[in-house]
């Protein structure tokens, strides 16, 4: 044994080097590997700061800047509440493996508030990965966000911010990386779990501003005075 680990301090151990850590990873089965990643991710969750997860404001990530796949990155702290969801570099390398281990792992987690937690992980991973143009990274999270948030009365009142961000985050991330399939749905599934003015004219916001990137100015055009019928202004010259 001690021709392929070494003791460290605290009673733990580690691989002398990355490929025997590979082959003992390759020699688990499908399960083991599950509990590995499972176990991984909650020792890095554990080190979360949980007040700040559940402080976030979701209402203001289901209205984040939507920009074309050649644009530049937002800058950190550029546009509304963009900050809250950005942190140091070191320290989003470490939200992105525990987001990662935890997603591994994700047929293990069965408990409705476990899977809340992560669903609001992958979102925030989401948003950083977009607002770093990383947009097939970005949508990869808000799918996997949005299957956490299945099965469950996921409109219900408490649940409602976190569940519009993610749908209007994976429309989003899908309409900037061409992959339209399916995002009709989840407008439908939107529009018809919505009843405020202003959440209406949150969704014909994002569509407005998805046409516009994909230079559809005069669709764009026919959403913005959609949106400004609702809210009331009269356009007419």
């Amino acid at each position: 044994r001690n021709s392929v680990i070494s003791s460290l301090e605290d009673g733990y151990f580690k691989f002398l080097h990355d490929r025997v850590l590979q082959a003992a990873y390759d020699l688990s089965n499908a399960v083991q590997k599950q509990m590995i990643h499972q176990a991984i991710g909650r020792a890095l969750l554990s080190l979360e700061d949980f007040g700040s997860l559940n402080n976030l404001d979701w209402s203001s990530a289901s209205s984040s800047r939507v920009a074309s796949p050649e644009s530049s990155p937002v800058p950190s702290g550029s546009g509304s509440g963009s900050s809250q969801f950005m942190s140091s570099f070191s320290s989003q390398q470490a939200q992105f493996k525990m987001v990662d281990h935890l997603n591994a792992a994700s047929d293990l987690i069965t408990e409705t508030v476990e899977r809340i937690t992560l669903c609001k992980l992958n979102l925030r991973a989401c948003i950083v990965s977009k607002r770093a143009s990383s947009y097939e990274v970005a949508v990869r999270y808000a799918m996997v966000a949005h299957e956490l948030l299945q099965p469950g009365p996921v409109w219900s009142p408490d649940m409602f911010d976190l569940t519009f961000a993610v749908f209007l985050n994976l429309i989003e991330c899908k309409h900037i990386c061409k992959d339209v399939e399916g995002v009709d749905t989840l407008y439908h599934h939107v529009e018809t779990n919505i009843t405020s003015t202003d959440d209406r004219v949150q969704v014909l916001s994002v569509r407005m501003r998805l046409s516009m990137a994909e230079a559809k100015y005069l669709e764009a055009l026919d959403y913005g005075e959609k949106a400004c019928a609702l809210l009331g202004w009269d356009l007419q010259p």
